[in-house]
Formats: C-alpha cells, structure tokens, sequence
C-alpha cells in the first residue's frame, strides 16, 4: 500500500471516528433539560435585568419545554 492510500485510509477512519462521537453527544443530550430551570439575575428586582429575564421566561418555557424559574 503506498503512502498516499495509507494517508487516506486513515483520514477516513479519524473522520468516521468523530462523527460516531457527535452522534454519541447528540444522543445523550436528547433528554436534557429535564428538570425546572433556575434563572438567576444578580440585580435586585425591577431593573432591565428583570424585564429582560421576564420579556425571555416564556420563549424559553415553551423552546425547552421545562419551567423557567426567575431568581434574585
């Protein structure tokens, strides 16, 4: 076999490789989130911060499908 195949060969294989191990990742990452969400803002209540977190607690309820729950 010549260098040039060989390189090939194992190129293929590195590359079939990381694909098996994304798919791996995609795979136990299809249950999460599976529990409520803490959403911690480290101002106190009422600021941007707050409307922000507010304006985006639904998108994300209904996106991830657990609760979001706003902290201070």
């Amino acid at each position: 076999m010549s260098a040039n195949k060989a390189c090939r060969v194992i190129l293929v294989l590195c590359i079939l490789g990381m694909m098996g191990g994304m798919m791996a990742l995609v795979t136990a990452a299809t249950g999460y989130p599976n529990k409520p969400i803490t959403y911690l803002i480290p101002f106190d209540p009422g600021g941007q911060s707050d409307l922000e977190a507010r304006r985006q607690q639904p998108w994300l309820e209904k996106t991830l499908g657990v609760p979001v729950i706003i902290n201070y």
